[in-house]
């Protein structure tokens, strides 16, 4: 679908100038990707844009659309991006864009994930929102009782943000299959790095998951991506109500509250993931997943990690640590022997390659057979009184052809005098 589309900075539309003073261009999006709770992902495929036409000739881009009225969600995300320097660990940011005018093609497929409309308008935030302390929780599609159409003279306009295209994250890699130790040293010092570079800029993430780390360049790289729960801070610890169950340290949960090294436990989730093949905290129920976070040690002994080395058992301990002070900070953790040791040994390409020869495998076995492809070339007989069957010459002509000489194909055909 072409998009009709205008940059904006972080915080909207720039400098008071109608859309139609700003400079546009057009977009043109293909078939949708993914979804969230607040955005739909897009691949890019042409963007008509002088001064983005050499980004989207190197990199592969992906429009993240969020529905109207909430540019909350990527405003966040944009302006965490813009405040961060860029980096190899961080998934590429090319801007933040307005529609000029409503789509029908658009608003059909947003439609579908229940995007189309917006929220109705909520009050003035709480202090603890005015000072950047966000404390609701992970946002969620807007329940059909609370939505309300958009009046009819004013366009539906949907804020969106360029972002460098990755077509797996760390979660599909180890779905089928562990990571080697060389893999996961590699894995683990991209995303630290990433983690110690946010953490420089007073930015944490606040949703560290391995669905939110996205594998580049073939497996030459992970970068951190989804930054809408992120925020930018100056203290040591801030209001921190969100995040991921099973990913979230136990201060969070107990005092709703965290700092840099709650990022690190999530990190820690991850490598335990990665290495043995099972969660470390995930249960049946919210609160028994609350439980097993605040209270209970992982299983080290179970599952793939018996393989590991010891100085990896030790490193993924060290990031679990129940008690904030005890754990490294991302810097700390980069410098791990374990760490330093393997990381460059391997990288991520040899499991990109398992990926996808497994799903070839799935595809190859949910293809039907050879058997069921020649039973389906011929229609089931109807159980009907009126037909008779008899032996037509043609469809045992077409038996031979498939290499069944003995089988012959009745057809219902001729019709029974009454």
């Amino acid at each position: 679908m072409r998009l009709k589309v205008t940059q904006t900075d972080a915080s909207g539309v720039s400098a008071g100038r109608s859309l139609e003073e700003l400079d546009s261009g057009h977009v043109i999006l293909g078939e949708v990707l993914g979804s969230g709770s607040c955005a739909v992902i897009f691949p890019v495929e042409v963007v008509d844009k002088p001064w983005l036409e050499p980004i989207s000739r190197r990199t592969q881009l992906v429009a993240k659309v969020c529905k109207r009225g909430d540019a909350s969600a990527t405003n966040s995300e944009a302006r965490i991006l813009r405040a961060v320097p860029d980096h190899i660990n961080i998934v590429g940011y090319h801007g933040t864009f307005l529609t000029s005018g409503e789509n029908q093609a658009l608003l059909a497929v947003l439609g579908k994930f229940g995007l189309a409309k917006r929220p109705r308008p909520e009050a003035a935030g709480s202090a603890q929102e005015e000072k950047g302390e966000v404390v609701s929780h992970k946002p969620c599609i807007t329940p059909q009782s609370m939505l309300t159409e958009a009046p009819s003279n004013e366009p539906l306009l949907h804020y969106f943000t360029l972002l460098e295209r990755c077509n797996l994250s760390l979660r599909d890699l180890i779905q089928f299959k562990a990571l080697t130790e060389p893999e996961l040293a590699f894995a683990m010092t991209n995303i630290l790095r990433g983690l110690a570079h946010i953490h420089r800029h007073g930015v944490l993430h606040r949703d560290v998951t391995d669905g939110n780390m996205l594998v580049a360049d073939a497996g030459r790289r992970v970068v951190l991506c989804d930054f809408d729960l992120s925020i930018q801070t100056e203290g040591a610890e801030v209001a921190w109500a969100c995040g991921t169950p099973g990913f979230t340290a136990p201060e969070v949960l107990l005092r709703q509250r965290g700092s840099a090294k709650s990022d690190v436990f999530g990190a820690g989730v991850v490598a335990f993931l990665s290495a043995c093949g099972t969660h470390a905290f995930l249960r049946d129920t919210m609160q028994a997943t609350t439980n097993a976070t605040v209270s209970e040690e992982p299983d080290f002994w179970g599952g793939r990690l018996l393989m590991r080395e010891e100085s990896c058992f030790m490193f993924i301990k060290s990031l679990l640590q129940k008690e904030a002070e005890a754990r490294p900070s991302a810097k700390q953790a980069m410098c791990d022997a374990w760490l330093l040791d393997l990381c460059a040994e391997e990288d991520l390409c040899a499991a990109v390659v398992r990926y996808h020869a497994s799903q070839e495998e799935i595809k190859h076995e949910a293809a039907p057979s050879f058997l069921r492809r020649w039973a389906a070339a011929f229609p089931k007989p109807k159980k009907d009184a009126k037909y008779a069957s008899r032996w037509d010459a043609e469809d045992t002509r077409k038996a031979r052809m498939f290499g069944f000489p003995w089988r012959r194909v009745p057809r219902f055909s001729k019709v029974l005098p009454q």
